[in-house]
């Protein structure tokens, strides 16, 4: 027996052993899966097949050997859940990756259009998941263009992925520093995910890029509230503001704050915020306020018994995706107080300029997608 050989080599039943088979079953398993797939080039396929031949023979593997030892879950699963298999430069990796990823043919272009067309008509359509589906198939045409990945964090956010929906936030800015539309959605899906300090940081450059754009600076402001509120809740409330700790709302008299007639008609804050309200660090808040509200206000908007804010929110888990804009606003003055928006300040048409988010996701105003920029 060679003495350079490890423990693994000598001994079959060797721990190490064992593993190293269960990996390379793993391997294969993946493998197999990769190559069986309709997308999969032919001379891709192949080879795949060639790969998992010799890895077969050199781990003396069989496929009933391979069913038995490979893991529960797949490697690509495993690889994409552990803490430990993020990369320690992602920023290296994803400018390397973008350098690789070769541009899309004339007719491949024509045809991711067609994908993404079709995908905003399904978003305008309710059709969320259909919608995903023909965004992911323009990108297997069309990898480079930072529309189609913003065009599909929109309809991530709306079906509560706001983890995926911030990824390809991150791929259309690594193409495209300048995008603003994703900068402003970045912003949403960070809010989605409780990351407040990231999704300020985002907003305003959304509102850097695009100073006319009102949407982008309404959620900023509202993002700024909530961190306001926030701190303001973690002092027992906010001096000058509403009972409780938050700021700019003025007191019952004043009602809502500036903008958030028009917050309530986005249809991705919405879904941000929804998911947001489904931390349990964010519920015990809001039932601390529930109970600060009561004992200093003393009775509702309009001299009833004080609302149960915490009952409100989560009856508003369930019954927001089924009102309108309207409804919702009423819910909100009825509890706050104050009239509704002077004219002028109302929230406009979906199609209107400066209004909130359209019903579908909107193309940036070019023709084709700039070279790559990354990250400053």
């Amino acid at each position: 027996m060679d003495a350079d050989k490890s423990a693994a080599d000598q001994d079959p039943l060797a721990l190490g052993a064992i593993n190293e088979r269960r990996l390379v079953a793993a391997v294969l398993e993946f493998l197999k899966t990769k190559s069986e797939k309709e997308e999969t080039p032919a001379p891709v396929r192949e080879n795949l097949d060639v790969a998992r031949q010799c890895l077969t023979q050199a781990f003396d593997l069989t496929d009933d050997r391979i069913e038995i030892l490979r893991p529960q879950m797949s490697l690509i699963d495993i690889f994409a859940s552990h803490p430990d298999a993020a990369p320690s430069d992602p920023k290296r990796v994803l400018e390397s990756e973008l350098n690789r990823t070769p541009a899309a043919t004339a007719e491949a272009k024509n045809k991711a259009e067609e994908h993404k067309n079709r995908g905003n008509d399904l978003m305008k359509n309710g059709q969320i998941d259909e919608a995903l589906q023909a965004y992911s198939q323009a990108l297997t045409l069309d990898p480079t263009n930072p529309i189609l990945y913003c065009n599909r964090a929109a309809a991530y956010s709306k079906l509560n992925q706001h983890d995926l929906a911030a990824k390809d936030c991150e791929i259309a800015l690594a193409f495209d520093s300048t995008y603003a539309k994703a900068y402003g959605r970045y912003g949403l899906a960070l809010h989605g995910l409780g990351m407040l300090k990231e999704a300020k940081e985002a907003l305003e450059k959304a509102v850097s890029l695009d100073e006319s754009n009102q949407l982008y600076k309404n959620n900023l402001k509202l993002v700024e509230d909530a961190i306001a509120g926030s701190s303001g809740l973690d002092q027992g409330g906010a001096p000058g503001g509403f009972p409780g700790g938050f700021p700019g709302m003025g007191g019952m008299p004043g009602g809502l704050p500036s903008g958030m007639f028009d917050m309530l008609q986005n249809p991705d804050f919405q879904s941000s915020m929804m998911n947001m309200m489904q931390n349990p660090q964010v519920q015990q808040m809001i039932s601390q306020f529930s109970g600060m509200f009561a004992s200093q206000m003393g009775g509702g908007a309009q001299g009833g018994a004080p609302p149960n804010l915490n009952e409100m929110f989560q009856g508003g888990l369930q019954g927001l995706s089924g009102m309108t804009p309207e409804q919702i606003a009423a819910q909100m003055q009825g509890l706050f107080g104050g009239g509704p928006p002077p004219a002028g300040g109302a929230a406009a048409a979906p199609d209107a300029p400066g209004s909130q988010l359209p019903k579908g996701p909107e193309d940036k105003d070019k023709k084709d997608p700039p070279p790559p920029s990354y990250f400053s």
